[in-house]
């Protein structure tokens, strides 16, 4: 199926990895006292001092969003366009003002982390920075099961995690199983206890 671009002539943003600020440069003063024929002499020094703010984000720019899921399909509240992802991994560039509709109407394609945004500034200007860093840690589940040596230290870390994570995790396991790269029973008892997900039964 071919992709739906939104209309607009706006170009893309990079991908952000560490957030742009502007810099204003502010001149204050700091009094430097001299003692010259016993009369105090005040002299004026100029001390350089940066303020950072975040830059802002146009509602037109385009963001980059990358598939997590297959055949994922996102209709815009509020510009009606069309964006289709037909496999994991594949990206779109929707507008920051569809990403903020999406966020208030929307949002279990963040939550549920369907999408992934490729954009550190926008992630933190949609609230989502804290999600993204906890799945950040666990993106591949293959390299997330091997870092524990109990199924105890495994359902400890997985408990706490976000719905939209676990979810996420549920998935990449289903697909594991399917592909003979996950097999042990009490392993994949402690994930569907955890993740809230049948998996047993892909076994068979």
């Amino acid at each position: 199926m071919a992709e739906q671009k939104p209309k607009t002539t706006t170009r893309p943003r990079t991908a952000n990895k560490t957030t742009k600020v502007n810099e204003k440069v502010i001149a204050k003063t700091e009094p430097i006292v001299e003692v010259k024929d016993e009369v105090v002499v005040e002299e004026v020094k100029p001390v350089r001092n940066t303020r950072k703010s975040i830059a802002t984000i146009d509602l037109n720019d385009l963001i980059p969003v990358v598939a997590l899921v297959d055949s994922v399909i996102f209709v815009a509240d509020n510009t009606k366009a069309e964006y289709e992802w037909d496999s994991k991994g594949d990206v779109q560039y929707i507008t920051y003002g569809e990403l903020v509709s999406m966020k208030g109407r929307q949002k279990r394609f963040l939550e549920e982390m369907w999408i992934y945004i490729d954009d550190e500034e926008v992630v933190e200007a949609l609230n989502l920075t804290s999600l993204y860093e906890k799945y950040d840690e666990i993106k591949s589940m293959e390299d997330y099961l091997e870092k524990f040596n109990s199924n105890h230290e495994l359902k400890q870390s997985l408990t706490p995690l976000p719905n939209g994570i676990k979810k996420s995790l549920g998935r990449q396991a289903a697909q594991l199983i399917q592909e003979g790269k996950l097999d042990k029973f009490k392993t994949i008892k402690t994930l569907e206890e955890c993740l809230g997900i049948e998996l047993s039964h892909l076994l068979d």
